[in-house]
């Protein structure tokens, strides 16, 4: 199945297919962007009303995403695959960057555990070493005004009692569509500024790999207005409703398992949407493109080669202590869990 349709960003189009005709939207002009079944549209104060998406038969478990194309046959070169030239239009048209950085945290100042090793190796080191951004911090409360304030009331309403990092999965994806900027988890490491790594207006897109396995979650970084963003939104809530009509959101009832899988699967859709709006199909990922015991490298590298194509985008193969704003041997060695231990939290998906 195939449906059509049209999101708009300045004077260029990006075309969008294999999307429920729910999802796909049409954007205005960046500095407003879209109005969305899902999304509440900047420039308004009252919520969208929504009635659910409709669902309809895909060859997957999802109705909200289906993964239809395989090019295994072209290992290791992968020469089909392609960049959504649209996209990259899209992406020029956008304003640049602009100097913020969002962090949660829900324990207080952050600053006062600096003697942590994870703290002064990442976010005290992000903000030493960017003192022209604005770092702005969001507890609990603050997340949750955020996230109300930009979906629809039946979208707020599936996701009020929801965990705590669930939902952050859904504000980062809503913070950096809205006001664009930078946006890392707590336990990221930092050792450059990031005037080494945007080193221009042009790029209006981080974008960088989990290895070889799939593209990062727990850092964004783009524009405001990135239609990227607004479609892993819109894909991400659908899969949540999904999971809600199988009566998988009784959060106050799951454990610590199903709390796990509930909130992975619904933030894993960020793969599917950069593949349908950033190379324009629905394929497979590394993984099942794998050969010869690549372990999926080589469609992994064929997607960085392509993404180093545009000057609109950076990409990267990240691992823990390197990642492109970062290069700290041996980070192995600092653990969360030190830090977590001393503001007395546990690990969420813990029972």
């Amino acid at each position: 199945m195939v449906l059509q349709g049209e999101l708009r960003g300045g004077a260029a189009s990006l075309s969008v297919n294999n999307l429920p005709s729910s999802v796909t939207q049409t954007q205005s002009p960046p500095s407003t962007p879209p109005p969305s079944p899902s999304l509440k549209p900047r420039t308004k104060k009252k919520k969208d009303k929504f009635d659910g998406i409709r669902s309809f038969k895909l060859p997957y478990r999802t109705a909200c995403w289906a993964p239809d194309t395989m090019i295994r046959e072209e290992w290791p070169h992968f020469s089909s695959l392609a960049l959504n030239e649209e996209f990259t239009k899209h992406l020029e048209s956008l304003p640049p960057i602009p100097k913020q950085i969002h962090i949660i945290w829900t324990e207080g100042d952050i600053f006062e555990f600096s003697n942590i090793p994870i703290v002064r190796h990442g976010v005290k080191a992000l903000r030493d070493l960017n003192p022209d951004w604005e770092m702005i911090f969001y507890d609990a409360a603050a997340m949750d005004e955020y996230i109300e304030a930009h979906l629809a009331h039946s979208d707020w309403k599936m996701m009020k009692h929801a965990p705590l990092v669930t939902k952050t999965d859904i504000f980062r994806l809503l913070v950096i569509y809205h006001e664009g900027g930078y946006y890392q988890d707590i336990d990221r490491f930092c050792s450059k500024p990031f005037s080494d790594v945007i080193v221009n207006d042009q790029i209006k897109l981080l974008l960088p790999m989990m290895g070889d396995v799939t593209f990062t979650t727990d850092a964004f970084c783009s524009s405001p207005g990135n239609m990227l963003f607004f479609h892993a939104i819109n894909v991400y809530l659908c899969k949540m409703r999904e999971q809600q009509g199988q009566s998988m959101l009784q959060w106050s009832k799951l454990n610590g398992d199903l709390r796990h899988i509930v909130t992975t699967e619904a933030m894993g859709t960020f793969f599917a949407s950069t593949m349908q709006v950033v190379f324009g199909k629905t394929y497979w990922g590394p993984h099942e493109h794998s050969k010869e015991h690549d372990h999926g490298r080589n469609f992994a590298k064929r997607l960085r080669t392509l993404l180093r194509t545009t000057e609109s985008i950076l990409t990267y193969s990240e691992s823990i202590c390197g990642t492109l704003i970062a290069n700290v041997p041996h980070c192995g060695r600092y653990s969360k869990h030190e830090l977590w231990d001393a503001v007395k939290l546990k690990q969420w998906d813990d029972d």
